[in-house]
């Protein structure tokens, strides 16, 4: 398949975020802190004392064989945190697609109404990610490549939802579909590049001998992974605004 000179590529999608990242650093930031970073580092505490409430109920039933109670916590934990953790994510997704969007149309995003927007389509938002994060833990239930697949085609569900006109959470779906279709090679280079810089940074600042004796360190290290994770998410509404400049131009 020969591509379109108009096509977006992985250097044209990453010299567009570079871009915007570096007029907007700040503000980035400050929108992943209360979006991302305050909202991980409490469930990171709250966790943690679950874990510590379970380790507490063991050795207590050892000692005086009594019944544990930390164990319902360590169960149902996983079954709370992970929607919660999907719709902060979806959340931020839309505080940055209104920034991407913002500078695209030649205007300075602002802080207030960014996040004022971002609260008013909260519901749609929150319901198309919970969407989109089922789909993928579905295909990779049916394997590697069924998850994958399903990432790249509905990944911009929510860009397209906030950027274009009058369009339902189904045609959201569907715009996300039909905006990938040509470029999912493209879009998967893209995400497995930020994938790597993500995974060496994560490791990088895993305390690991520490963070399991003492809260603070692993607070640390929620902070900073939550912090940079709010830079490389940028990339999505990046590259939507890439594929609609693209089909625009009949990339």
């Amino acid at each position: 398949m020969i591509e379109h000179p108009n096509a977006p590529t992985v250097g044209s999608i990453y010299s567009r975020f570079f871009q915007i990242l570096g007029q907007d650093f700040g503000l980035i930031l400050r929108l992943g802190i209360i979006s991302l970073v305050i909202p991980g580092v409490l469930v990171s505490f709250v966790t943690m004392a679950g874990m510590k409430s379970y380790f507490d109920a063991v050795i207590d039933e050892l000692i005086d064989q009594t019944p544990h109670y930390g164990f319902l916590i360590y169960a149902v934990f996983p079954l709370v945190i992970t929607p919660l953790v999907m719709m902060l994510t979806a959340w931020n997704t839309s505080q940055l697609t209104y920034l991407a969007a913002a500078r695209d149309s030649g205007v300075k995003p602002q802080f207030i109404p960014i996040l004022i927007s971002s609260l008013r389509t909260l519901p749609v938002v929150l319901g198309l990610g919970l969407i989109v994060g089922l789909a993928v833990a579905l295909g990779l239930c049916l394997g590697i490549v069924p998850g994958i697949i399903a990432g790249l085609a509905l990944g911009f569900a929510i860009p397209a939802y906030i950027c274009e006109p009058d369009i339902s959470m189904i045609g959201a779906l569907k715009r996300s579909i039909a905006l990938t279709r040509n470029h999912r090679w493209t879009i998967f280079l893209v995400s497995f590049a930020a994938f790597l810089v993500h995974y060496v940074t994560n490791r990088a600042i895993h305390w690991d001998d520490v963070a399991h004796h003492f809260i603070w360190p692993a607070l640390i290290e929620e902070a900073t992974r939550d912090t940079f994770y709010t830079f490389t998410a940028l990339l999505g509404p990046v590259i939507y605004l890439c594929l609609r400049d693209a089909e625009a131009t009949g990339g």
